[in-house]
């Protein structure tokens, strides 16, 4: 499996493991975008795939593409 792949399959375990519907791997980054914890604010999300660790980012407007990643 190549590096490429092994970032893939290790998104896609932490996507299923949390209900993210919608994401995209670039480089060592997840990266997806919720309104989780509150509606009205939209949060960029970055996971490094190397350590696993999560950095949120508040974002200035509110998104419609953090609908699909709202933790119900």
């Amino acid at each position: 499996m190549s590096v490429a792949e092994e970032k893939q399959q290790k998104a896609k375990e932490y996507a299923l493991n949390n209900n993210i519907s919608d994401w995209k791997v670039k480089g060592n980054r997840m990266i997806f975008y919720t309104n989780h914890p509150e509606p009205d604010r939209t949060y960029k999300i970055t996971i490094r795939l190397d350590s696993m660790k999560e950095e949120r980012q508040l974002l200035t407007k509110w998104s419609p593409r953090g609908n699909s990643n709202w933790r119900r």
